[in-house]
């Protein structure tokens, strides 16, 4: 697993608009990475629902999110990481949402990988950007 053998397929800059940011970026270093970091001025748990599986997947694989964000935030979203980092010591959860009807829920889904310590939300009061910035990185490179 290296994010080297997919660098020469992916471009500097994407646009959703024109680009299928699900299948030419998140699906692609998702598999090929084990952290992913995101500042977002508004982030929604719902937006995991457009790569839900390749985001388990990744966790599977010892993967681990940072996301850095606004205190705008649904009430579900965080009632749901409350619940998430009060129940974080609980093991084998993450194996458990395969079968569990409720991870269609997305806030269910960001709980449950906050539990299980694949995800950590970190909240920025005062002024912040609009912009979505995130990167990849693989600790064992070749």
């Amino acid at each position: 697993m290296s994010l080297n053998t997919i660098f020469p397929d992916l471009k500097t800059n994407y646009n959703s608009a024109v680009d299928d940011i699900v299948a030419d970026i998140y699906s692609p270093c998702l598999s090929h990475s084990n952290q992913y970091f995101r500042g977002t001025a508004y982030f929604r748990s719902s937006v995991l629902s457009l790569f839900s599986k390749e985001i388990l997947e990744f966790c599977l694989r010892g993967g681990k999110i940072e996301i850095l964000t606004s205190i705008e935030l649904s009430e579900h979203d965080v009632e749901s990481i409350k619940e998430g980092y009060f129940l974080r010591e609980m093991e084998g959860l993450l194996t458990e949402i395969l079968n569990d009807s409720q991870t269609e829920i997305p806030g269910r889904f960001w709980c449950t990988l906050i539990a299980s310590g694949h995800l950590d939300i970190h909240i920025v009061t005062g002024n912040f950007y609009h912009d979505k910035v995130g990167f990849f990185a693989c600790k064992n490179s070749e």
